[in-house]
């Protein structure tokens, strides 16, 4: 299974979105490779570009994507990520992209919030991917999870 953060589906719902060639490839890789899933909160997250339940469920459907719930352990994955992430979010600045946390006088990071996690922690357990562009904060949290190159 791939699993998809929103910025990935987002490409293909907003009419000229800067990544959507890069979107369109990864999803065809993703094909390539087996089914793709989103979590509860990536379907949370694109409803809000949609009109209705049925709307949503026509683009997933048309897009090959379906939602897969998480699971306990899913969660388990995602709050000791977000733990992690609060401890070492005020120790410095970290680039959303890359993950890289460099040291300063005064904290000015990234701020992520809760969703991000569970995105990660969902695919961790219920998936072999997460396509993504925001890599870097995947890696640094979930260093187990496959990405995109």
């Amino acid at each position: 299974f791939t699993a998809e953060d929103t910025n990935i589906p987002l490409d293909l719902l907003i009419p000229k979105a800067l990544y959507a060639t890069e979107s369109n490839i990864l999803l065809d890789d993703a094909h390539a490779r087996g089914s793709i899933i989103i979590s509860d909160v990536v379907y949370a997250e694109l409803a809000v570009l949609c009109s209705s339940r049925e709307e949503l469920q026509l683009f997933a459907s048309d897009a090959g994507i379906w939602l897969e719930h998480s699971q306990p352990s899913a969660l388990d994955v995602a709050s000791g990520a977000w733990r992690l992430y609060t401890v070492l979010r005020y120790q410095g600045l970290q680039c959303y992209r890359w993950g890289e946390v460099k040291s300063l006088n005064r904290s000015i990071a990234w701020q992520h919030v809760l969703a991000d996690f569970l995105i990660g922690g969902h695919a961790s357990f219920h998936a072999d991917w997460l396509l993504t562009r925001n890599r870097g904060y995947y890696r640094t949290y979930f260093p187990n999870l496959r990405l995109p190159q």
